[in-house]
């Protein structure tokens, strides 16, 4: 199946919601008339402006997921809704949204893992407990959020069900940037699939590099964006991922106690 995906890089304001909104409005201009997927980055709406988070989370109903299923209808293009601040009787989740070219939203992936170094996410955000696995029109696909990258698997867990793309927003420290490139290729690697990152730019308390990057199930570079903003494309055949996946045949060869991770030795 041959795919284009556009990926949106950008400057997060912290906590303007009207700017970041016209920013991406302002760089759709360039997307073209058929694309499979659009991509956004982690927190897109707000960023991490922690002291006022919990005021800025919205439902599902309010301003941000209208926003994000009205570009989806318009575009007639599956939108991976990076994530917002999703407010909920029992907390507040880093939530990522995922809407199909009709605007209807097809499936909510809440964030796992939750990063404890320099941006407090367990202090705000409560975790989520399931896979982000859904169903789209371009097959199955797999939703993580920045720190899950970190934990190979919970993405081996998205593959072995059938998911054939994993989409990674992120709001990823250009400190550690050469971590984010070598996790997306290991896990594109391991697992014979596209992956796709997707990094803010910019500075607020930390700096951000973008390096939003795309790679296929053989490990080589589809896409790789610099540290400007800007809106990515790129076009793929994930077919051909199937020849990886007979070639070396790690799904097969797998041993399922000893591949497996035991749990009493941590």
């Amino acid at each position: 199946m041959k795919l284009k995906i556009a990926l949106v890089q950008m400057n997060v304001a912290l906590g303007k919601k009207v700017a970041n909104r016209e920013k991406i409005i302002s760089l759709l201009q360039d997307l073209p008339e058929r694309c499979d997927f659009l991509v956004l980055p982690e927190l897109w709406n707000t960023g991490y402006d922690l002291k006022h988070l919990k005021a800025l989370a919205e439902t599902t109903k309010e301003e941000s997921m209208a926003f994000l299923r009205e570009i989806a209808a318009k575009h007639k293009v599956n939108v991976i809704g990076g994530s917002i601040a999703e407010k909920r009787d029992e907390g507040i989740y880093n939530m990522l949204p995922v809407i199909d070219r009709k605007g209807e939203l097809l499936h909510k992936y809440r964030k796992v893992h939750l990063f404890p170094y320099g941006i407090d996410e367990p202090a705000i955000f409560e975790q989520g407990n399931e896979w982000g696995l859904c169903e789209t029109d371009c097959g199955i696909i797999g939703t993580m959020l920045c720190y899950d990258l970190r934990f190979p698997a919970f993405c081996r867990n998205l593959a072995l069900r059938k998911a054939e793309i994993i989409f990674v927003p992120a709001q990823w420290p250009l400190a550690r940037a050469d971590h984010f490139s070598a996790l997306l290729k290991a896990r594109a690697i391991e697992n014979q699939l596209l992956v796709v990152g997707v990094n803010r730019v910019g500075e607020d308390a930390i700096a951000y590099g973008g390096g939003s990057l795309a790679v296929a199930a053989d490990g080589s570079e589809l896409l790789q964006g610099d540290d400007r903003e800007g809106l990515f494309v790129f076009e793929t055949d994930i077919t051909k991922d199937n020849e990886m996946r007979k070639k070396i045949p790690v799904y097969h060869d797998r041993r399922n106690i000893l591949d497996e991770i035991d749990n009493n030795m941590i």
